[in-house]
């Protein structure tokens, strides 16, 4: 644990801004002076490890596997670029168990049905037991994959860099089908979260920028689209689809926001955005983070936009959650709080190095690993 110090310093650092200039501007017509009805949050510091020994001479981003949190066992794993996957009590911070795997952890752990699903750079992918941190079973898929896999009927999908998707059999590391698309030759991303599962169908993008449906049972392929709207390069799916009722909302990083139908992939509506590094839905509303260091909020059912950010500097929006009233966008710099209906920016989060992995909420707490390998907790209320 840090000191006393340090905790109150850290508290100190989470600072009520006032005034565009230290936030930005937004294109709704709001006074960033004028605040909404809604009261500021409440971050309180919880607890925080140093997971990883900090090196003078590292390079960043360091950390770029986002901590899980558990629901059932309110506990939080997480895997670091020293091959380390630790588990903690969410509640305090105390390490339960910590277990050295093959290499650096290569994306978010998945814990599913009291097992912890996690994939190192190289291909390692293990399944744990939750509770004791022992090997279930472990597959080796031959190079690395960084997409965060996901969970479904007795199924773990991992799609690896190479833009192959496997359904593995979750108790026994069995695989089921593949399915795959050839990766571009020209300048590709590779790191991808573009895995969704939902009623029987996986949605899942690649890095040639399509879109496709797949059946969960056998891996057929129901539907593709193209997302990449003509883009040469860096055009790749990279962010996990939403999947709603009637449709299914992706992205391509260079060739946009797109709206399709769930059944046919038709495209409802498009928005001509670029560098996306994010896509949440909650509500009824769609938002965005780009790499140009912009968040913006839009209608999901049209895609009219309803409001959008721009940092006043140009460090990059890396990522945004859904907290009550709040949006928390976290970018190279710092962790702004918005506010969700306006894009008021209500306050921001400093005193820490850069953070590269996305934020985590678990029973109304924030985590966050920063690049120098520290993992904290917050207590959010308002």
């Amino acid at each position: 644990m840090q000191s006393s110090k340090l905790r109150i310093s850290l508290v100190v650092a989470f600072l009520l801004q006032a005034g565009c200039a230290a936030f930005g501007t937004t294109d709704t017509g709001i006074s960033l002076t004028t605040k909404p009805d809604t009261p500021a949050p409440e971050f309180v510091f919880h607890w925080d490890h140093q997971l990883v020994k900090p090196s003078t001479f590292s390079t960043h981003p360091g950390e770029f596997a986002a901590p899980a949190h558990s629901a059932g066992t309110d506990e939080v794993v997480v895997g670091t670029s020293n091959g380390e996957l630790t588990k903690l009590q969410a509640s305090n911070g105390e390490i339960l168990w910590q277990i050295r795997l093959k290499a650096a952890l290569s994306s978010k752990p998945l814990v599913a049905r009291n097992t912890v699903y996690a994939s190192t750079f190289g291909g390692q992918f293990v399944a744990l037991d939750l509770f004791s941190g022992e090997t279930r079973w472990e597959v080796d898929l031959g190079t690395t994959a960084e997409a965060t896999p996901v969970f479904s009927e007795g199924r773990v999908l991992v799609k690896d860099n190479t833009d192959v998707l496997r359904a593995l059999d979750a108790d026994t590391g069995e695989e089921l089908w593949r399915y795959s698309r050839p990766t571009p030759e020209y300048f590709v991303m590779r790191q991808s979260e573009a895995i969704a599962v939902d009623a029987g169908e996986v949605f899942a993008g690649f890095s040639d920028g399509h879109l496709v449906s797949l059946q969960l049972e056998t891996g057929e392929l129901l539907w593709g689209v193209d997302l990449s709207a003509g883009a040469e390069s860096l055009m790749d799916v990279n962010q996990a689809p939403i999947v709603r009722e009637d449709s299914v909302i992706a992205s391509s990083y260079s060739g946009g926001v797109y709206s399709l139908d769930r059944a046919s992939g038709e495209i409802n509506w498009r928005q001509a955005l670029a560098n996306i590094t994010d896509l949440h839905h909650h509500q009824g509303f769609l938002y965005v983070t780009q790499a140009i260091g912009r968040a913006s909020a839009y209608d999901a059912d049209t895609g009219e936009p309803i409001w959008g950010f721009k940092l006043a500097n140009t460090n990059s929006a890396t990522g945004v959650v859904a907290f009550g009233p709040y949006l928390l966008l976290s970018t190279s710099e710092a962790t702004y709080v918005l506010d969700r209906a306006s894009g008021y920016p209500h306050n921001k989060l400093l005193g820490y190095s850069k953070v590269s992995s996305k934020l985590t909420f678990g029973a109304d707490r924030l985590y966050m690993l920063s690049d120098r390998g520290v993992i904290t907790a917050f207590q959010l209320g308002w």
